[in-house]
């Protein structure tokens, strides 16, 4: 209503300037044609209009806080545009401002939050129509906000949920919030992000995918999704064709996994798919040969557009990982070659000595001289020695 008085004052004003400096004009072609000593007349005039400008000037400034005022409660959130959450309210305020409308972005970010506090906030949305984007990066919230917010988005308007790094969220809480995807209109950037999810619920998103076509940036990274989940969202991107960022770095999806993505997004490109970001670096298990055959689709994919990963970067990491292997192989046949030839050399060793005790005893059986008895004790003496060395080899 302001906004809307502001603009009519702005308009009369504006009209009223314009008829000054008309009627301005006509003084001053009066004064040249007529003589009259104007001087005072233009002074006045002159300081009429500047007054009215300036209170013009102070219009439009407060025309323009409320137009700034105006965009950021009603304008929409478009994907990717970063959200300017301002100073972080308390709980009870940010309560207090959701039941009023008065909030477009809340954020909590990295504010340790008790579960109670954070559902408080949560159950909130169900008195307000105006938020477009809530964050409660890093807060330690659980299962229990998770369920509030998950019963939230069934009917709320949100746009943008972020909920990364919250480790007590989990595998249950993150279900929910998958699970309310599936009759949600609205939301189109959701942040899992180091929540503790694994494949039950990134089957739950799959699902959701598979029926929702809002969403366009859904952040996985840094949790614990294997093999099985992977299958499930390779699944899901055969089908939903909006989806525009997916990130799954820094999991537990091997090479089985990586080669079932790979399938997914040959067909996402094919069918038509939007897809413009996929991360999948640092999985446990996956080595340059999975690497390698995802990049390969992503490569043939028509709206992936990166140079972070290529086939050629992945069979360049795969080539050094036979070279590698072949090295570690060379080594460890040289090793064996060794250990080898040592034994056949003690064997050899063995041999000898074995003869050097057979010549020794038989010059004792054969009842010497004095002179070859003495000959044949330091023999035997000698090989007793050569022995005890042998031993010590």
């Amino acid at each position: 209503m302001g906004g809307a008085a502001s603009l009519h004052d702005s308009e009369k004003v504006a009209a009223h300037v314009e008829q000054l400096d008309e009627n301005f004009s006509q003084i001053a072609v009066a004064v040249r044609k007529q003589g009259i000593d104007g001087a005072t007349l233009l002074e006045d005039t002159r300081k009429e209009m500047l007054d009215n400008l300036r209170v013009s000037k102070e219009i439009k400034l407060r025309l323009g806080s409320e137009i700034d005022r105006f965009r950021d409660a009603h304008a929409p959130v478009v994907y990717g545009q970063s959200c300017d959450y301002g100073s972080m309210p308390s709980v009870s305020d940010a309560v207090d401002e959701l039941e009023s409308n008065q909030r477009r972005f809340l954020g909590f970010n990295g504010a340790n939050l008790s579960d109670e506090q954070a559902s408080k906030v949560a159950v909130a949305l169900a008195n307000n129509t105006n938020l477009a984007a809530l964050s409660f990066r890093q807060c330690d919230v659980g299962q229990r906000t998770a369920f509030a917010l998950a019963k939230a988005l069934a009917t709320h308007p949100l746009q943008k949920l972020n909920l990364s790094y919250n480790a007590r969220l989990g595998n249950e809480g993150a279900v929910e919030i998958a699970n309310a995807l599936k009759q949600n209109a609205s939301l189109t950037e959701l942040g899992l992000r180091a929540t503790g999810t694994g494949d039950k619920c990134a089957a739950s998103l799959a699902k959701a995918l598979k029926v929702n076509s809002i969403l366009k940036s859904l952040a996985l990274g840094n949790n614990l999704i294997g093999d099985e989940g992977a299958k499930e969202l390779a699944g899901a991107l055969r089908t939903n064709l909006t989806l525009r960022k997916i990130t799954l770095d820094h999991n537990c999806i091997s090479n089985v996994g990586a080669r079932e993505l790979a399938a997914g997004l040959q067909a996402n490109g094919a069918a038509g798919g939007q897809l413009a970001v996929f991360e999948f670096n640092d999985n446990v298990g996956m080595d340059a040969v999975g690497e390698w055959a995802i990049a390969t689709a992503i490569a043939c994919h028509p709206t992936i557009i990166t140079d972070k990963y290529t086939p050629e970067a992945a069979l360049a990491r795969i080539e050094a990982l036979r070279a590698a292997d072949a090295q570690q192989r060379a080594a460890q046949q040289q090793t064996v070659k060794d250990a080898l030839d040592d034994a056949a050399a003690r064997a050899q060793l063995v041999l000898l000595q074995r003869e050097l005790f057979t010549h020794a005893n038989a010059l004792v059986l054969d009842a010497p001289p004095p002179p070859q008895l003495r000959e044949a004790t330091a023999l035997r003496t000698g090989i007793a020695e050569l022995v005890g060395g042998s031993a010590r080899i």
